[in-house]
C-alpha cells in the first residue's frame, strides 16, 4: 500500500526519507518540485500534483508550513468553508461549536474527500485566583512555569 506525503520542507523531507528508508512505499509532492528529488533517488514516487497524491493513496501525511499552505493544498478556500469557520469562531455555545465542527467536517469531505479536520480535546482550569494562564486554548508546548495561585 502506498502512503502519500505532501510537504518536503525542513521537517517533511527528513521524515519522508526515513519512511522510504524503512521500506514504506511513498508518493510525495511539494510545491517546490526540486525538494522531491532526494525522495525519488531514495525510491519514492514523485507526483505531479497534490491531487495526484490524494488520488493514488488512501492515507496522506501533510507536513506543510502554515495554514495558507494547508488551505491551498486541501482547497479550503471556498466561500462555504470560510463561512462555516467564521461561524465556528464566533460561536461560544459548546453544542453549537460541536455541530459546526461536524458541518466543517462534512464540507471538507465534500471539497477534499481525502482530508479531515482534527481538533485536540480542550481543557481548562477555572479559578479566578489562578494567575498566568493563557486566554486561548492550551497546547502541550505551553510553558506553565509562570502559573501561580494568588
Amino acid at each position: 500500500m502506498e502512503i502519500g506525503f505532501i510537504g518536503l520542507g525542513v521537517m517533511g523531507q527528513p521524515m519522508a526519507l526515513n519512511l522510504v528508508r524503512a521500506g514504506t512505499a511513498l508518493v510525495v509532492w511539494n510545491r517546490s518540485a526540486d525538494r522531491g528529488e532526494a525522495l525519488r533517488a531514495a525510491g519514492a514516487t514523485v507526483a505531479a500534483s497534490a491531487a495526484e497524491v490524494f488520488a493514488r493513496t488512501r492515507t496522506v501525511l501533510l507536513m506543510l508550513y502554515d495554514a495558507a499552505a494547508i488551505d491551498a493544498v486541501l482547497g479550503r478556500g471556498t466561500p462555504a468553508f470560510r463561512d462555516l469557520v467564521a461561524a465556528y469562531n464566533s460561536t461560544t455555545d459548546p453544542k453549537g461549536r460541536t455541530k459546526l465542527l461536524g458541518d466543517i467536517q462534512r464540507q471538507l469531505a465534500t471539497d477534499s474527500p481525502a482530508a479531515y479536520m482534527f481538533q485536540l480535546a480542550q481543557f481548562a482550569v477555572s479559578n479566578k485566583k489562578l494567575k498566568g494562564l493563557w486566554s486561548s486554548s492550551p497546547v502541550a508546548a505551553n510553558d506553565l512555569s509562570a502559573v501561580s495561585w494568588q
